[in-house]
Protein backbone atom coordinates (compact mmCIF):
# COMPACT_ATOMS: atom_id res chain seq x y z
CA UNK A 1 0.00 0.00 0.00
CA UNK A 2 1.38 3.46 -0.55
CA UNK A 3 2.27 5.16 2.97
CA UNK A 4 1.92 8.73 1.62
CA UNK A 5 -1.78 8.17 1.27
CA UNK A 6 -4.96 6.98 -1.25
CA UNK A 7 -4.92 7.75 -5.09
CA UNK A 8 -8.19 9.42 -4.85
CA UNK A 9 -11.76 8.90 -3.45
CA UNK A 10 -13.64 6.52 -5.87
CA UNK A 11 -17.25 5.98 -5.64
CA UNK A 12 -19.01 2.96 -6.77
CA UNK A 13 -22.20 2.77 -7.66
CA UNK A 14 -24.34 -0.42 -8.82
CA UNK A 15 -27.01 -2.37 -7.02
CA UNK A 16 -25.13 -5.83 -7.53
CA UNK A 17 -22.92 -6.57 -4.65
CA UNK A 18 -20.74 -8.61 -6.42
CA UNK A 19 -20.03 -5.76 -8.87
CA UNK A 20 -19.65 -3.44 -5.66
CA UNK A 21 -17.25 -6.19 -4.22
CA UNK A 22 -15.01 -6.63 -6.85
CA UNK A 23 -14.42 -3.04 -8.22
CA UNK A 24 -13.79 -2.19 -4.62
CA UNK A 25 -10.88 -4.79 -4.53
CA UNK A 26 -9.00 -3.81 -7.59
CA UNK A 27 -9.41 0.07 -6.68
CA UNK A 28 -8.20 -0.91 -3.15
CA UNK A 29 -5.59 -2.86 -4.32
CA UNK A 30 -4.17 0.31 -6.32
CA UNK A 31 -4.52 2.26 -3.61
CA UNK A 32 -7.40 4.00 -3.93
CA UNK A 33 -10.17 4.25 -1.13
CA UNK A 34 -13.66 3.15 -2.29
CA UNK A 35 -16.90 4.10 -1.34
CA UNK A 36 -19.41 1.82 -2.81
CA UNK A 37 -23.59 2.82 -2.69
CA UNK A 38 -25.80 -0.11 -3.86
CA UNK A 39 -28.44 2.62 -5.40
CA UNK A 40 -28.66 6.13 -7.04
CA UNK A 41 -30.45 8.72 -4.23
CA UNK A 42 -28.08 7.09 -1.89
CA UNK A 43 -25.29 7.71 -4.40
CA UNK A 44 -26.11 11.21 -4.87
CA UNK A 45 -26.26 11.63 -0.92
CA UNK A 46 -22.82 10.57 -0.70
CA UNK A 47 -21.79 12.73 -3.19
CA UNK A 48 -23.38 15.77 -1.37
CA UNK A 49 -21.64 14.63 1.92
CA UNK A 50 -18.27 14.25 0.62
CA UNK A 51 -17.21 14.81 -2.94
CA UNK A 52 -15.22 12.11 -4.38
CA UNK A 53 -12.75 12.12 -6.99
CA UNK A 54 -14.13 10.71 -9.57
CA UNK A 55 -17.64 8.31 -9.71
CA UNK A 56 -17.89 4.48 -11.46
CA UNK A 57 -21.91 4.36 -12.09
CA UNK A 58 -23.76 1.71 -13.30
CA UNK A 59 -26.39 1.96 -16.06
CA UNK A 60 -28.94 -0.35 -15.39
CA UNK A 61 -30.72 -0.13 -11.56
CA UNK A 62 -33.98 -0.01 -10.36
CA UNK A 63 -35.33 3.01 -8.49
CA UNK A 64 -33.47 5.58 -10.27
CA UNK A 65 -31.04 4.58 -13.42
CA UNK A 66 -27.57 6.07 -14.32
CA UNK A 67 -28.36 8.63 -16.55
CA UNK A 68 -30.94 10.50 -14.13
CA UNK A 69 -28.18 9.69 -11.55
CA UNK A 70 -25.48 11.52 -13.97
CA UNK A 71 -28.25 14.43 -15.03
CA UNK A 72 -28.55 14.92 -11.19
CA UNK A 73 -24.90 15.25 -9.64
CA UNK A 74 -23.98 17.57 -13.08
CA UNK A 75 -26.80 19.72 -12.02
CA UNK A 76 -25.27 20.11 -8.85
CA UNK A 77 -22.80 23.49 -9.44
CA UNK A 78 -20.33 21.28 -6.18
CA UNK A 79 -20.40 18.26 -8.03
CA UNK A 80 -20.77 18.84 -11.95
CA UNK A 81 -16.81 18.73 -12.20
CA UNK A 82 -16.20 15.26 -10.71
CA UNK A 83 -16.16 12.86 -13.56
CA UNK A 84 -17.95 9.61 -14.32
CA UNK A 85 -17.46 6.42 -16.09
CA UNK A 86 -20.36 4.79 -16.79
CA UNK A 87 -20.31 0.62 -15.87
CA UNK A 88 -22.71 -1.29 -17.92
CA UNK A 89 -23.14 -4.87 -19.67
CA UNK A 90 -24.90 -2.82 -22.84
CA UNK A 91 -22.91 -2.44 -25.77
CA UNK A 92 -25.56 -0.65 -27.63
CA UNK A 93 -24.02 2.44 -29.67
CA UNK A 94 -27.35 4.60 -28.67
CA UNK A 95 -26.66 3.76 -25.08
CA UNK A 96 -23.21 4.87 -25.49
CA UNK A 97 -23.99 8.11 -26.69
CA UNK A 98 -26.66 8.61 -24.33
CA UNK A 99 -24.12 8.25 -21.49
CA UNK A 100 -21.49 10.85 -22.92
CA UNK A 101 -24.92 13.02 -23.72
CA UNK A 102 -25.73 12.38 -20.29
CA UNK A 103 -22.44 14.20 -18.98
CA UNK A 104 -20.30 10.59 -18.47
CA UNK A 105 -16.75 11.15 -19.66
CA UNK A 106 -15.75 7.48 -20.72
CA UNK A 107 -17.66 3.87 -20.07
CA UNK A 108 -16.42 0.43 -19.05
CA UNK A 109 -17.90 -2.97 -20.33
CA UNK A 110 -18.87 -5.67 -18.46
CA UNK A 111 -17.50 -7.60 -17.28
CA UNK A 112 -14.67 -6.30 -15.46
CA UNK A 113 -11.21 -6.18 -16.65
CA UNK A 114 -8.97 -5.22 -14.28
CA UNK A 115 -6.08 -3.89 -16.21
CA UNK A 116 -8.76 -1.80 -18.36
CA UNK A 117 -10.29 -0.64 -14.99
CA UNK A 118 -7.23 1.03 -13.43
CA UNK A 119 -5.72 2.33 -16.80
CA UNK A 120 -9.28 4.17 -17.18
CA UNK A 121 -9.43 5.07 -13.60
CA UNK A 122 -6.00 6.18 -13.16
CA UNK A 123 -5.91 8.41 -16.31
CA UNK A 124 -9.24 9.91 -15.32
CA UNK A 125 -8.12 10.94 -11.69
CA UNK A 126 -5.16 12.39 -12.89
CA UNK A 127 -6.68 14.38 -14.87
CA UNK A 128 -8.81 15.59 -12.83
CA UNK A 129 -6.26 16.22 -10.43
CA UNK A 130 -4.66 18.67 -13.06
CA UNK A 131 -7.62 20.27 -13.48
CA UNK A 132 -7.91 21.20 -9.66
CA UNK A 133 -5.02 22.69 -9.54
CA UNK A 134 -5.12 24.50 -12.68
CA UNK A 135 -8.15 25.98 -11.59
CA UNK A 136 -6.27 26.63 -8.03
CA UNK A 137 -3.43 28.27 -9.42
CA UNK A 138 -6.40 30.03 -11.53
CA UNK A 139 -7.67 31.48 -8.60
CA UNK A 140 -4.58 32.47 -7.18
CA UNK A 141 -3.52 34.08 -10.79
CA UNK A 142 -6.70 36.17 -10.87
CA UNK A 143 -6.14 36.94 -7.13
CA UNK A 144 -2.33 38.11 -7.35
CA UNK A 145 -3.93 40.20 -10.91
CA UNK A 146 -6.62 42.08 -8.46
CA UNK A 147 -3.83 42.80 -5.81
CA UNK A 148 -1.54 44.00 -8.61
CA UNK A 149 -4.52 46.00 -10.12
CA UNK A 150 -5.24 47.43 -7.04
CA UNK A 151 -1.76 48.65 -5.67
CA UNK A 152 -1.14 49.69 -9.10
CA UNK A 153 -4.61 51.99 -8.36
CA UNK A 154 -3.20 53.17 -4.98
CA UNK A 155 0.16 54.07 -6.68
CA UNK A 156 -1.54 56.07 -9.46
CA UNK A 157 -3.77 57.66 -6.74
CA UNK A 158 -0.12 58.07 -4.47
CA UNK A 159 1.55 59.91 -7.67
CA UNK A 160 -1.53 62.26 -7.65
CA UNK A 161 -1.47 62.97 -4.35
CA UNK A 162 2.53 63.57 -4.62
CA UNK A 163 1.89 65.69 -7.78
CA UNK A 164 -1.13 67.94 -5.88
CA UNK A 165 1.35 68.14 -2.84
CA UNK A 166 3.88 70.31 -5.39
CA UNK A 167 0.32 71.79 -6.71
CA UNK A 168 -0.72 72.86 -3.72
CA UNK A 169 1.58 75.69 -2.46
CA UNK A 170 1.16 77.10 -6.11
CA UNK A 171 -2.41 76.50 -6.03
CA UNK A 172 -2.92 78.47 -2.79
CA UNK A 173 -0.99 81.13 -4.32
CA UNK A 174 -2.71 81.51 -6.87
CA UNK A 175 -6.10 81.12 -5.55
CA UNK A 176 -5.21 84.18 -2.83
CA UNK A 177 -3.89 86.51 -6.10
CA UNK A 178 -7.55 86.54 -7.63
CA UNK A 179 -9.26 87.02 -3.75
CA UNK A 180 -6.94 90.11 -3.47
CA UNK A 181 -7.74 91.26 -6.06
CA UNK A 182 -11.93 90.72 -5.93
CA UNK A 183 -11.58 92.06 -2.18
CA UNK A 184 -9.12 95.39 -3.10
CA UNK A 185 -11.24 96.15 -5.85
CA UNK A 186 -14.33 95.62 -4.13
CA UNK A 187 -13.19 98.13 -1.32
CA UNK A 188 -12.50 100.77 -4.00
CA UNK A 189 -15.54 100.40 -6.38
CA UNK A 190 -16.82 100.85 -2.47
CA UNK A 191 -15.34 104.21 -1.79
CA UNK A 192 -15.57 105.16 -5.21
CA UNK A 193 -19.13 104.20 -5.17
CA UNK A 194 -19.96 106.99 -2.40
CA UNK A 195 -18.61 109.78 -3.75
CA UNK A 196 -20.76 109.10 -6.55
CA UNK A 197 -23.52 108.74 -4.77
CA UNK A 198 -22.51 112.08 -2.89
CA UNK A 199 -22.69 114.11 -6.71
CA UNK A 200 -25.31 112.11 -7.47
CA UNK A 201 -27.84 113.25 -4.50
CA UNK A 202 -26.90 117.06 -5.59
CA UNK A 203 -27.76 116.65 -9.07
CA UNK A 204 -31.26 115.16 -7.16
CA UNK A 205 -31.42 118.14 -5.67
CA UNK A 206 -30.95 120.70 -8.67
CA UNK A 207 -32.73 118.72 -11.18
CA UNK A 208 -31.85 119.15 -14.81
CA UNK A 209 -33.00 122.77 -14.70
CA UNK A 210 -30.89 123.79 -11.80
CA UNK A 211 -29.45 127.34 -12.01
CA UNK A 212 -29.00 127.64 -8.42
CA UNK A 213 -25.58 129.08 -8.92
CA UNK A 214 -24.76 127.81 -5.13
CA UNK A 215 -25.41 124.60 -6.29
CA UNK A 216 -23.62 124.64 -9.03
CA UNK A 217 -20.25 125.97 -7.72
CA UNK A 218 -20.67 123.55 -5.10
CA UNK A 219 -21.22 120.57 -7.40
CA UNK A 220 -18.23 121.61 -9.36
CA UNK A 221 -16.43 121.69 -6.07
CA UNK A 222 -17.16 118.14 -5.48
CA UNK A 223 -16.19 116.76 -8.65
CA UNK A 224 -12.71 118.32 -8.08
CA UNK A 225 -12.53 116.89 -4.37
CA UNK A 226 -13.40 113.40 -5.49
CA UNK A 227 -11.20 113.95 -9.06
CA UNK A 228 -14.87 113.20 -10.90
CA UNK A 229 -13.11 112.45 -14.43
CA UNK A 230 -9.98 109.69 -13.04
CA UNK A 231 -13.18 108.23 -10.84
CA UNK A 232 -15.27 107.81 -14.39
CA UNK A 233 -12.39 105.70 -15.84
CA UNK A 234 -11.13 104.18 -12.39
CA UNK A 235 -14.38 102.05 -12.19
CA UNK A 236 -14.39 100.47 -15.40
CA UNK A 237 -11.15 98.93 -14.89
CA UNK A 238 -11.83 98.41 -11.53
CA UNK A 239 -14.81 96.34 -12.01
CA UNK A 240 -12.48 94.82 -14.87
CA UNK A 241 -10.10 93.50 -12.44
CA UNK A 242 -12.82 92.17 -10.20
CA UNK A 243 -13.94 90.13 -13.34
CA UNK A 244 -10.26 89.01 -14.14
CA UNK A 245 -9.65 87.39 -10.49
CA UNK A 246 -12.92 85.73 -10.44
CA UNK A 247 -12.08 84.19 -13.59
CA UNK A 248 -8.84 83.16 -12.56
CA UNK A 249 -10.58 81.59 -9.62
CA UNK A 250 -13.10 79.80 -11.82
CA UNK A 251 -10.13 78.52 -13.77
CA UNK A 252 -8.32 77.25 -11.52
CA UNK A 253 -10.95 75.70 -9.46
CA UNK A 254 -12.02 73.98 -12.62
CA UNK A 255 -8.44 72.34 -12.94
CA UNK A 256 -8.64 70.98 -9.79
CA UNK A 257 -11.83 69.17 -10.63
CA UNK A 258 -11.05 67.85 -13.75
CA UNK A 259 -7.89 66.62 -12.74
CA UNK A 260 -9.55 64.87 -9.48
CA UNK A 261 -12.13 63.04 -11.65
CA UNK A 262 -12.04 59.22 -10.80
CA UNK A 263 -9.39 57.04 -12.83
CA UNK A 264 -12.04 55.05 -14.50
CA UNK A 265 -14.47 57.68 -15.82
CA UNK A 266 -15.59 57.32 -19.53
CA UNK A 267 -14.18 59.22 -22.37
CA UNK A 268 -15.87 62.35 -23.82
CA UNK A 269 -15.11 64.72 -26.68
CA UNK A 270 -12.06 66.76 -25.25
CA UNK A 271 -9.48 69.46 -26.97
CA UNK A 272 -6.00 69.30 -26.74
CA UNK A 273 -5.10 72.84 -26.33
CA UNK A 274 -7.59 73.12 -23.92
CA UNK A 275 -6.48 70.28 -21.56
CA UNK A 276 -2.80 71.81 -21.92
CA UNK A 277 -4.29 75.25 -21.19
CA UNK A 278 -6.02 73.96 -17.74
CA UNK A 279 -3.25 72.09 -16.46
CA UNK A 280 -0.76 75.50 -17.14
CA UNK A 281 -3.35 77.32 -15.12
CA UNK A 282 -2.48 74.66 -11.97
CA UNK A 283 1.58 74.46 -12.57
CA UNK A 284 1.74 78.34 -12.99
CA UNK A 285 3.27 79.19 -9.86
CA UNK A 286 5.69 76.43 -10.71
CA UNK A 287 7.12 78.24 -14.03
CA UNK A 288 6.08 81.81 -14.09
CA UNK A 289 8.87 83.43 -12.55
CA UNK A 290 11.38 83.11 -15.74
CA UNK A 291 10.23 80.45 -17.48
CA UNK A 292 8.90 81.05 -20.99
CA UNK A 293 5.86 79.03 -22.35
CA UNK A 294 5.52 79.11 -26.44
CA UNK A 295 2.47 77.73 -27.29
CA UNK A 296 1.23 76.99 -31.16
CA UNK A 297 -1.75 75.04 -31.39
CA UNK A 298 -2.86 73.67 -34.80
CA UNK A 299 -7.13 73.45 -35.70
CA UNK A 300 -7.74 70.04 -34.05
CA UNK A 301 -11.02 68.34 -33.61
CA UNK A 302 -11.77 67.18 -30.18
CA UNK A 303 -10.70 63.50 -29.44
CA UNK A 304 -11.83 60.79 -27.58
CA UNK A 305 -10.30 61.15 -23.63
CA UNK A 306 -10.50 60.99 -20.44
CA UNK A 307 -9.60 64.51 -19.07
CA UNK A 308 -8.73 64.08 -15.82
CA UNK A 309 -6.35 61.48 -17.08
CA UNK A 310 -4.77 63.30 -19.87
CA UNK A 311 -4.02 66.19 -17.57
CA UNK A 312 -2.44 64.20 -14.84
CA UNK A 313 0.10 63.28 -17.91
CA UNK A 314 0.16 66.74 -19.22
CA UNK A 315 0.59 67.87 -15.37
CA UNK A 316 3.90 64.86 -15.13
CA UNK A 317 5.09 65.88 -18.70
CA UNK A 318 5.36 69.54 -18.64
CA UNK A 319 6.17 69.50 -14.65
CA UNK A 320 9.74 67.48 -15.67
CA UNK A 321 10.59 69.91 -18.24
CA UNK A 322 10.12 72.58 -15.63
CA UNK A 323 12.69 71.19 -13.39
CA UNK A 324 14.76 70.50 -16.03
CA UNK A 325 15.03 74.07 -17.00
CA UNK A 326 15.83 75.32 -13.42
CA UNK A 327 19.16 73.68 -14.22
CA UNK A 328 20.06 76.16 -16.96
CA UNK A 329 22.73 78.49 -16.93
CA UNK A 330 22.44 82.25 -16.43
CA UNK A 331 23.02 83.09 -20.36
CA UNK A 332 20.35 80.60 -21.43
CA UNK A 333 16.82 81.93 -21.16
CA UNK A 334 14.49 78.69 -19.58
CA UNK A 335 11.50 77.85 -22.42
CA UNK A 336 9.54 75.20 -22.95
CA UNK A 337 7.75 74.92 -26.88
CA UNK A 338 4.43 73.32 -26.71
CA UNK A 339 3.04 72.84 -29.96
CA UNK A 340 0.24 70.48 -31.71
CA UNK A 341 -0.77 69.06 -34.40
CA UNK A 342 -1.57 65.44 -36.56
CA UNK A 343 0.84 62.82 -37.27
CA UNK A 344 0.06 59.74 -39.43
CA UNK A 345 1.65 56.27 -37.84
CA UNK A 346 1.21 52.66 -38.93
CA UNK A 347 -2.10 53.61 -40.81
CA UNK A 348 -3.34 55.61 -37.54
CA UNK A 349 -4.35 59.50 -37.41
CA UNK A 350 -3.03 60.65 -34.30
CA UNK A 351 -3.33 64.04 -32.33
CA UNK A 352 -0.45 64.59 -31.38
CA UNK A 353 1.39 67.51 -28.65
CA UNK A 354 4.77 68.36 -28.12
CA UNK A 355 6.17 69.36 -25.45
CA UNK A 356 10.19 70.36 -25.52
CA UNK A 357 12.54 71.92 -22.96
CA UNK A 358 15.32 73.77 -23.42
CA UNK A 359 17.41 72.00 -20.22
CA UNK A 360 20.53 69.76 -20.35
CA UNK A 361 18.67 67.00 -21.92
CA UNK A 362 18.44 63.02 -21.62
CA UNK A 363 21.21 60.58 -22.23
CA UNK A 364 20.68 57.19 -23.92
CA UNK A 365 21.47 55.48 -20.62
CA UNK A 366 18.24 57.51 -18.82
CA UNK A 367 16.23 57.26 -21.93
CA UNK A 368 15.86 53.50 -22.07
CA UNK A 369 14.60 53.72 -18.02
CA UNK A 370 12.80 56.50 -18.15
CA UNK A 371 9.26 54.95 -18.42
CA UNK A 372 10.32 52.37 -15.75
CA UNK A 373 8.90 52.11 -12.35
CA UNK A 374 10.25 54.32 -9.49
CA UNK A 375 13.22 55.56 -11.95
CA UNK A 376 14.09 58.91 -10.58
CA UNK A 377 16.95 61.78 -11.41
CA UNK A 378 15.51 64.10 -9.25
CA UNK A 379 16.71 64.38 -5.34
CA UNK A 380 15.59 62.23 -2.22
CA UNK A 381 11.98 63.57 -1.66
CA UNK A 382 11.34 65.44 -4.86
CA UNK A 383 9.76 62.69 -6.99
CA UNK A 384 9.11 58.82 -6.46
CA UNK A 385 9.81 57.77 -10.59
CA UNK A 386 6.37 56.52 -10.80
CA UNK A 387 5.21 60.09 -13.20
CA UNK A 388 5.97 58.84 -16.70
CA UNK A 389 5.25 55.37 -15.76
CA UNK A 390 1.94 56.00 -14.65
CA UNK A 391 1.58 58.44 -17.98
CA UNK A 392 3.18 55.71 -19.97
CA UNK A 393 -0.03 53.70 -18.99
CA UNK A 394 -2.92 56.16 -19.46
CA UNK A 395 -1.34 56.55 -23.03
CA UNK A 396 -1.68 53.22 -23.77
CA UNK A 397 -4.89 52.91 -21.83
CA UNK A 398 -5.79 55.43 -24.67
CA UNK A 399 -4.37 53.62 -27.58
CA UNK A 400 -1.94 55.84 -28.01
CA UNK A 401 1.53 56.26 -27.36
CA UNK A 402 4.36 58.83 -26.04
CA UNK A 403 8.28 59.27 -26.85
CA UNK A 404 10.71 60.81 -25.12
CA UNK A 405 13.48 62.52 -27.29
CA UNK A 406 16.82 64.39 -26.81
CA UNK A 407 17.28 67.43 -28.59
CA UNK A 408 21.11 66.89 -29.28
CA UNK A 409 21.74 68.25 -26.14
CA UNK A 410 19.54 71.65 -26.20
CA UNK A 411 17.04 69.93 -24.20
CA UNK A 412 14.12 67.12 -24.46
CA UNK A 413 11.10 66.56 -26.16
CA UNK A 414 8.37 64.56 -25.08
CA UNK A 415 5.95 63.58 -27.94
CA UNK A 416 2.36 62.30 -26.63
CA UNK A 417 0.27 61.13 -29.51
CA UNK A 418 -3.76 60.02 -29.19
CA UNK A 419 -5.88 58.31 -31.66
CA UNK A 420 -8.64 60.88 -33.09
CA UNK A 421 -11.10 57.95 -33.51
CA UNK A 422 -11.32 55.33 -30.89
CA UNK A 423 -13.22 52.09 -31.01
CA UNK A 424 -16.36 51.71 -28.56
CA UNK A 425 -16.19 55.95 -27.74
Amino acid sequence: MNKTGPKGIILIVDDTPANLHLLTEILKEADYRVRPAPSGPLAIRSAQSDPPDLILLDINMPEMNGFEVCRRLKADDRLKSIPILFISALTDTDDKVRAFHAGGLDYITKPFQAEEVLARVDTHVRVRRYQVELQQRNELLEKTLDNLHAAQDRLVQSEKMASLGVLTAGIAHEINNPINFIKTGAKALERDMRDVRKLLDIYDQCGLSCTDATAQNRLRAIKSEIDYHELSSEMPTLVKNIIMGVTRAEEIVKGLRIYAQPEKQLKVPARLDELIETTLVLLKNRYKDGVVINREYAELPAIPAQPGRLMQVFSNVIGNAIDAVATNREDRTPAIDIHTGTQQADGVQYAVAHIRDNGPGISEAIKSKIFDPFFTTKDIGKGIGLGLSISYGIVRDHDGRIHVGDCDGRGAVVSILLPMNQEGV
